[in-house]
């Protein structure tokens, strides 16, 4: 679960806002409504998919502690 959380929502999120960064200019002709969900709604759910990834490494931390 680390392993596929780590893949499919903290680096996949980073690869996509390196593609909104090389695709700024087509992003900035973009409505306003639309640059605010492009920016903001991924920053969200990155910080979130961090929180809970973080949760997720403490109790990995706590599983493996047990069995020594």
């Amino acid at each position: 679960m680390v392993v596929a959380w780590l893949v499919a929502r903290i680096i996949l999120f980073i690869y996509l806002f390196y593609h909104i960064y090389f695709h700024y200019d087509d992003v900035m002709q973009m409505r306003t409504f639309s640059r605010v969900l492009i920016f903001g709604v991924p920053t969200i759910l990155l910080i979130m998919n961090t929180v809970w990834f973080a949760k997720i490494l403490r109790g990995l931390k706590k599983t493996l502690t047990k069995r020594e």
